[in-house]
């Protein structure tokens, strides 16, 4: 007790003197100026502030500490939360730690939780920094979907889901770029410091046996014996051996596109076998659309379309049921409908009216082959003559005789065929009639048409 009221009595008398003191110094450089013994190996050096658990700082009697009490400062031992009786409770809310607390005139508050860090609190940069990790690592661990973005959406990582995103922040895959409302035209570049064929970027799509997959590569210059091109290849990688010849390639400098070939001749190179396949085309017009034909060296061409080369297109029509007494009471000259159905029609404009057995003819050259099956057994009758009034121009017609001869009676089998080229100038309607011709012997009942053996070829030849 006497060596504390001597130190009392010093401290008492030396501010009186000075307003300083010094412990282990002659001359102090503080108010208190405390220095410790360096040489000594044994000597406890330091302060001891007074050490209170969280418990006994609650318990304290309202108001003890006040604004006066401001930078108090004590050791908080244990950080228990208090229970029973504590008036000052709400003071020691901020006590979570074991360590150095100060009184801010409100609460208490830990020395090293107070220090400002991006832990804590948000702060701006005084000048540029630069982070040497040298062999440690610096990891950020995060479960939300924007855990780390820089700049707002310019790059945030979703560490709830595993993706990144750029000019976003809630990424739908693995790397999304852009957003759908700002950034017109997000760009990926790629660039070489080589202008070389092994130089340039490249894009790897690998299998989970990581040896096989699709390399997507940029050479940047052909390769040195000119058998490929400066491009963008697209190679299969098989037992991480990656292939020299290219599921497809972009020649850059003559901007063709090779499909198994490395050295493209043409704006497309295909080299495989039965190498184009299209599905879904739609149909043509004879009339205006090329065809489309293969040299002697694969390449397609074009070389006119169907009219104009004039190939045939068909048109048929058949009697499907014979007609008895066929040209009964007709006179010579004069002709009866023949109600045909139509087999086949690949004439483009040409349609047909069942009910009227009338065809509606488009402009062109045709050629007409009516094909007739009869027998006529009358008394006298073994001359069989008949017409038919072909189509011809926009509105005329042109006669066409055919006369078969043949045996009386019930052999009086016989039948020809009645052929016609003509040029059609407009659309126009004709109705398919059979006439009774001058030349024969032959009239009244007894005439059948032959059903399926009769019928009508129409064949267009061309434009005209």
């Amino acid at each position: 007790m006497k060596n504390i009221y001597s130190l009392a009595i010093l401290i008492g008398t030396s501010l009186g003197l000075c307003a300083q003191v010094g412990i282990n110094t002659p001359n102090p450089q503080a108010t208190l100026d405390i220095v410790g013994n360096g040489a000594s190996t044994t000597t406890k050096d330091g302060v001891t502030l007074p050490r209170l658990t969280r418990q006994q700082l609650a318990s304290k009697a309202a108001g003890t500490y006040v604004a006066a009490q401001t930078g108090t400062m004590v050791y908080i031992s244990d950080a228990t939360t208090p229970t029973g009786t504590t008036p000052s409770l709400a003071q020691t809310a901020e006590i979570t730690n074991i360590g150095y607390h100060f009184f801010n005139g409100t609460v208490w508050k830990s020395v090293a939780g107070n220090s400002v860090n991006i832990y804590n609190a948000d702060g701006s940069l005084t000048g540029p920094r630069v982070v040497t990790q040298g062999v440690n690592t610096l990891a950020f661990n995060g479960t939300a979907v924007n855990a780390f973005s820089v700049d707002g959406n310019t790059f945030s990582v979703d560490a709830a889901n595993n993706r990144v995103g750029i000019g976003n922040t809630a990424p739908l895959a693995d790397l999304h770029i852009g957003d759908g409302t700002t950034g017109a035209t997000p760009t990926v570049r790629l660039t070489s410091n080589l202008n070389d064929f092994a130089g340039g970027g490249a894009l790897q799509f690998l299998e989970n046996n990581q040896g096989y997959g699709t390399i997507i590569r940029h050479h940047s210059a052909d390769n040195a014996g000119g058998t490929q091109r400066e491009g963008l290849y697209f190679n299969n990688l098989i037992a991480n051996v990656e292939s020299t010849t290219p599921t497809m390639m972009l020649d850059q400098a003559s901007q063709r596109v090779g499909i198994g070939v490395a050295l493209p001749t043409n704006k497309l190179h295909i080299d495989a076998t039965n190498p184009i396949r299209a599905q879904g085309i739609q149909a043509g017009d004879p009339n205006t659309d090329r065809l489309m034909v293969v040299d002697g060296n694969g390449v397609l061409k074009s070389i006119n379309t169907l009219s104009a080369l004039s190939l045939p297109t068909p048109a048929i029509f058949r009697l499907n049921t014979g007609l008895t007494n066929f040209l009964n009471g007709v006179a010579a000259g004069n002709k009866q409908t023949v109600p045909m159905s139509v087999v086949k029609n690949t004439i483009d404009g040409l349609s047909y009216n069942t009910s009227t057995s009338t065809m509606t003819i488009p402009p062109g050259n045709y050629q007409m082959v009516f094909v007739y099956e009869a027998t006529h057994n009358n008394t006298g009758c073994t001359l069989s003559s008949y017409i038919v009034d072909f189509p011809t121009g926009s509105s005329a017609v042109q006669r066409i005789h055919s006369t078969a001869s043949h045996m009386e009676g019930g052999t009086s089998n016989h039948g020809g065929s009645i052929t016609f080229t003509t040029q059609i100038t407009a659309t126009r309607d004709w109705q398919i009639q059979l006439g009774r011709g001058q030349s024969g012997n032959c009239s009244g009942t007894g005439m059948n048409l032959t059903g399926l053996s009769t019928h009508l070829l129409v064949f267009r030849i061309g434009d005209l």
